[in-house]
Parts: C-alpha cells; structure tokens; sequence
C-alpha cells in the first residue's frame, strides 16, 4: 500500500517535471523564435537606417556649401548695390540741384520777362495818359523785383540795375501825377503884410481846373480821377491829401470859423473851372459868426470840393472819407472854440433857443456822413452842443469868479493882516502844524505856481481858466504833500499802538521774545523821532545837523546822541500807572506838574537841579509856552509824599 502510494506520487511528480519541462523547452524555443525575429528585424531596420543617416549627413553637407556660397553671394551683392547707391545718390541729388538751379532761372527770367514787359507797358501808358494803368504796370514790375530780391542766388548788380531803373521810373511817375494834381489844384494865397486878421485871407483861392465833368450829374473827371487811383497804387495819395487838408484848415476851414468877415465865394470861370475864394468884407459890429453861418459856410465849402474833387472811390473808400479823418478833428475843435463857446446864452430866457443851435449841428454833421466826411455817429461836437446846460453853468461860475476875484483884488478900507506863521508850541510831532506853516514851503509853491502859470498862459487863453488850472494843479500838490505827512503821523501811531501791546504782553507773559520785538520797535521810533528832529533842526537852523566835513558830521552826531540822551519819549502817569507816548499828554503833564509846584513846598531838592530839568525838557520837548508856568522860586522845603503823588515816573 506504501508502495502503490509511493508510486503514484512519483508518477505524478515524474508527470509534473515532464509537463513543466516540455512547457520551458517551448518557451525557450519561442524565445530563440523571438530573438531571432527581433535580430532579423534590427537588422532589416539597421540596414534601411544607414543609408539615411548617411544621405542626411551628405544633405547636410551640401546645405552648409550652399548658406556658405549664398552668404558670400549677400555680401558680395550688398557691396556692389552699395556702391551702385551711392552713386546713385549722388547723381540724383545733384540732378535735384541742378533741376532747382534751371528752376530758379526760369522763375527769374519769368520774372525778368514780366518786369520787362511791364516796364515797356508803363512807358507806353505814362505817354498816352492812362496814369492808373501806368501806375498799375510799374506797381507789377515793383513786385516782380522783390520776388527777385527774395531769391538768394539772385546776382546783386543786377537786382541793383533794376532796382534804380524801378526809382527812376517811380518818381518819373509821381512828377507827372504831381504836376497834373497841381494843375488841377491850384492854391492862389497872396502874399500880406498882414500879421494876423482876416485880411490876411483876402484874395485866397481854390482853382479847381476841369475838375468836373459836365454831365447832368456832376462828377469829377476821369483824369482827375485817373491821378488820383494812380497815386493811391502808388502809396503817395496819403501825403498828398494830408498836405491838401493842411492847407485847406489853414487858408480856409479855420478862417471860416475864426473871422465872420470872411465871405466864401464859389464861381465857375470858363477855361479856368471852378474857384473858391475868400472875400474879407467891410469890419461889422459883430465879432463873431453864428453856428447856422458858420455851418452853412462850411457846408458849401465841402460840398463844392466833394462835387469837384473829393468824390472818387479809392478802393473800398472814398476820398472825401480820407480828408474827414484828416481835418475833422482840429476843424472840430475850431468850432467849439471859436464859434460855440460864444454862442452860449447868458440867461436862462436864451437857453430855451438853443435847441436851434443843436438842431442846426445835427443838420451839420448829417450832410458831412452823407458826403461821407464824417463816419462816426457820436462826436464832440455834437456832444459839446448837446452839454448846453453844463456850459451854461460853468460860464455863469466862471462870471462868479473873475466878479469874486475884482472884488478881492479891490482896495478896502479898515483891512487887517492875518499872518499864519504864528508861534508854535508842540513837540517833536507837531500834529495841528498847517503845511503852510513851514516858509520853504511857501517857497516852493509860490515858485510852482509860476511855472504853471508859465506853462499853461501862451496869450490865448482865458485867464480866469488859467488860473482855475493853477488851482487844481496845486491842489493836487498840496494833497499829496498832506497824505504823506499823514502816512508818516499814522505810522508812527501805529508804532507806538504796537510798542504798547508788546509791553503789556511782556508784563503778563515775561517772554524773551517780547522784548527783542520791543527793542526793535523802540528803535523804529527812536529813527522816526531822529529823523524828525533833525528836518526840525534844519529848519530852525541849529547849528548840530549832519552836513558838512566829515568831522563837523562826526560832532553832529555826538550832540545829537547827546541831546536824545536827556529826551523823553514816554512817561507814565500818576493818575492810572499807565505808559503813555503822546506828546500832548506829556506836555500836559509837565504843565500840571509846573502849576502844581509853582506853590512852596518843602522838598529835598536842590534849585540848581530843578532848573536844569526844567531847561532839559524845555529843550528837547520845544514846549516854550510851558514857560508861562514855571515856578519862579523852588527853595521852599516840601514833602516826599507830595512829590511822589504828583512827580510823574519817568523811563
């Protein structure tokens, strides 16, 4: 039974080492199967690999012989196209300057083509007359010039040659517009040995030669108006109408107004033309002209010249616009002056009439806008007219003046002089002293008022407003020395507003601070009072000022530091403990201490030191009225009580 057991289990072990080996034998052959397979596949692979790898080094290769060959290929294009650039370059931009070079000549040949045509066309047009198309030709050829000038390349004999050929030419030009302007405006003024007066205008003339046309509307000729708009092309119209309008003011417009003997007589000659001229009339009662006279002349005056001269058109202006600006202004103030000033009533009856007059000077410059002489709406004339009321009053003030001043001037019997340089008893500050207390002063306003009166009275003028303007004048002088002087009080005021504060601040607080702000105001109003002290000094004459040599300054100096030694600024009074720096109230104080001692009293004091106070506050205060009071005998004896009760405490 062990046997078979034996045996069975040996069989069956010897069948599991069978099965197993049969089973590694066919794993080791599949395993030399797959080997095989792997080696045949590595080999397969192996053998397709090299060759790529080979191709892809000899690709290699040959992409670095060609980036080699093309970068030498870059460089050797970049250097030729370089210099193929720069060449390049060169050649356009000296083309470039060479185009700007022929540009530039064209354009001046241009230029120099037009000048010259221009020229040829002014010559051509100055011989037959045609005097705007001239001026217009050389006008082009003034700027063809300057386009030359502006070219830097432009030779400078050249530009020269035509620039003396264009002045030439120019004032050729303006000798032919002035000759036909003065044929066509003639002045006649005869010569007289008349110095001033209306017969002095007699025989003036204004010859306006074919200056019309002799159309149903009349107008100025097409040459007048030709020499006119060449000259305006020109730039030379200016002058010409500001020396037309001075001699018209002159010879005309003014002695129109001035002189109501002057006649203005307008006549049409045959051959001549047109003639305004000045007829000096037999002497009248009547001095002056009426404002309707003086405006009724005037107006056929700058109707007859609008008609015949001035009505032309000067690019978008007219002529006439241009004489306005030129003599409204003086003409104006003419008429004022000389003709509405004495035209103003006396009563309040011809007041009411005046409306007339302001009718008649708006009529007046209503007929110049629409000859267009005039251009504003408001002016001061009309404005002068329309203020009646205030003229009436100052004329009647003015009657009042010179009436107070005749009766001033005239001798009166029982007359008492009143002489303001009375005596002076204030101190350092002088605070009710009249600035025409101080006799250089006076001085000075009487030597002022010379050369105001000087400046202001030429022989012409009114004396009464002559001297209303020295009045204002000094006036305002005076003011202005007054405020200064009150600048001056009201800071030292101010000052001393201020030294008290601080002081009370130091009482309360004892702060160092306090006290170097209180020796720093202490010093302004000492400089203050030094400063004043020394003008006062001056003026009295003293003989301690700083003037001189520098030792004679050196000495002033001392004495005056001397002087302020023994001055007082301040006190404190007996009645309230309290610091005070009014000078009044310090005067007063020393007057109730003297009235107060003027009776014995028994005092520890001697006389020799009562006396050299009192001369030392007499002195430095100039409180020469508190004399009255002082006490003529100090040996009786007084108390201590007594004199502390009322001797004020000084600092």
């Amino acid at each position: 039974m062990a046997s078979f057991v034996t045996e069975v289990l040996a069989s069956s072990g010897k069948l599991e080492k069978e099965d197993l080996a049969s089973k590694i034998s066919r794993m080791s052959r599949k395993v030399e199967d797959t080997k095989e397979e792997v080696c045949d596949m590595i080999n397969k692979k192996y053998s397709e690999f090299l060759p790529k790898l080979q191709a892809s080094e000899d690709l290699m290769q040959q992409v670095d012989m060609v980036s080699k060959e093309m970068e030498t290929l870059k460089n050797c294009i970049e250097f030729e196209v370089q210099q193929n650039i720069h060449v390049a370059v060169n050649e356009y931009i000296k083309l470039k300057q060479q185009l700007e070079k022929n540009t530039v000549i064209i354009k001046m040949l241009e230029h120099l083509k037009e000048f010259h045509s221009a020229m040829e066309d002014f010559n051509k047009t100055l011989q037959e007359k045609k005097y705007v198309d001239a001026a217009t030709h050389l006008e082009k050829a003034r700027k063809n010039v300057d386009s030359l000038k502006d070219w830097k390349t432009s030779q400078v004999p050249l530009l020269s040659s035509l620039s003396s050929e264009l002045t030439v030419q120019r004032e050729n030009l303006i000798y032919h517009l002035g000759d036909e302007w003065k044929r066509l405006v003639i002045w006649r003024v005869p010569s007289t040995k008349e110095s001033a007066g209306p017969k002095t205008f007699h025989k003036v003339e204004l010859v306006l030669s074919e200056a019309c046309s002799k159309d149903v509307e009349q107008k100025p000729t097409p040459l007048l108006c030709s020499v006119l708009q060449a000259l305006a092309i020109q730039g030379d119209l200016q002058n010409k109408i500001k020396l037309f309008s001075q001699v018209l003011l002159k010879n005309m417009l003014k002695p129109l107004v001035m002189y109501a003997s002057l006649e203005l007589i307008v006549s049409e000659q045959h051959g001549e033309g047109t003639i305004l001229g000045l007829e000096c009339l037999e002497e009248e009662n009547k001095k002056r002209s009426t404002p309707s006279q003086v405006y009724k002349t005037l107006l056929l005056l700058l109707k007859t010249l609008h008609t015949h001269l001035l009505d032309v058109s000067i690019g978008d202006r007219n002529l006439s616009a241009m004489l306005g600006e030129l003599i409204w202004e003086e003409m104006s103030k003419c008429i004022i002056h000389d003709c509405l000033v004495y035209s103003i009533p006396t009563n309040s009856g011809e007041l009411e009439r005046y409306n007339i007059v302001i009718k008649e000077t708006e009529a007046f410059e209503e007929a110049l806008k629409n000859m267009e002489y005039l251009q504003v709406d408001s002016t001061d004339l009309l404005k002068y007219a329309r203020d009646v009321n205030c003229h009436f009053a100052s004329k009647k003030c003015r009657d009042v003046i010179v009436a107070a001043r005749k009766l001033m001037t005239s001798k009166m019997h029982n007359t008492v002089k009143v002489c303001i340089h009375q005596q002076s008893s204030s101190g350092l500050h002088r605070e009710t002293e009249g600035i025409l207390n101080n006799k250089s002063t006076t001085k000075e306003i009487r030597k002022e008022i010379t050369e105001c009166v000087k400046d202001n009275n030429n022989g012409q003028v009114n004396p009464t407003l002559v001297w209303d303007t020295v009045k204002a004048v000094m006036r305002g002088r005076l003011i202005s020395r007054t405020a200064y002087l009150k600048k001056i009080r009201l800071k030292y005021d101010e000052l001393e507003k201020t030294l008290r504060n601080l002081e009370l601040k130091q009482q309360m607080t004892n702060n160092g601070e306090f006290s170097e702000q209180i020796t720093k105001t202490k010093n302004k109003i000492n400089d203050m009072i030094l400063e004043e002290l020394e003008k006062k000094l001056r003026f009295c004459k003293q003989t301690f000022y700083e003037s001189g040599p520098k030792a004679t300054r050196i000495l002033a100096r001392q004495l005056r530091k001397h002087h302020l030694k023994h001055s007082i600024t301040k006190i404190r009074e007996s009645s309230n403990g309290n610091l005070t720096y009014d000078m009044n109230k310090i005067h007063k104080t020393f007057e109730n201490y003297f009235k107060t001692y003027s009776a014995p009293r028994s005092v520890n004091i001697t006389v020799y030191y009562c006396q050299q106070m009192c001369h030392c506050f007499l002195l430095v205060l100039q409180i020469a009225a508190v004399a009255y009071y002082a006490p003529t005998n100090h040996t009786e004896p007084q108390t201590v009580q007594n004199q502390n009760s009322i001797v004020p405490y000084f600092y």
